[in-house]
């Protein structure tokens, strides 16, 4: 039982060391087994892609959490907006903003600021005060 403590720890390590692909394909390998990731698993690999704006990983990591059934956690939702606003991707992460209120999840005001921020450095000031 000990490898299914290692498997989050290796994925995270690759994950880390820019090889989100290979972290996702050995959480594959993982369900492949019958074992379900964890939503702390699926954050490293989503929190690897959308830091290094690796947005065609970051889907596919996505996809694989939809279709494990991992739903997105409150870190799942810090992380994506700020990757998002980071690249300049605002409404990406505004859409996201708006899901965490419609869930009825708290929206720390970092993310406001992120959002706000996003907007600012693109000009768009309308999208800004509207937040």
């Amino acid at each position: 039982m000990s490898w299914l403590v290692e498997i989050p720890v290796m994925v995270d390590g690759l994950c880390w060391s820019g090889e989100v692909k290979r972290g996702r394909e050995l959480v594959k390998e993982m369900i492949g087994t019958g074992i379900k990731p964890s939503v702390v698993t699926i954050n490293v690999m989503v929190n690897a892609s959308a830091m290094r704006w690796n947005f065609e990983e970051l889907e596919l990591v996505l996809l694989l959490m939809e279709k494990e059934g991992v739903a997105f956690s409150d870190h799942t939702y810090k992380v994506l907006i700020n990757g998002f606003t980071s690249s300049g991707k605002i409404d990406e992460a505004k859409k996201l903003f708006l899901e965490m209120h419609d869930k009825g999840l708290k929206v720390a005001t970092h993310l406001y600021n992120l959002v706000i921020n996003g907007y600012s450095r693109l000009g768009f000031m309308d999208g800004a005060k509207s937040m």
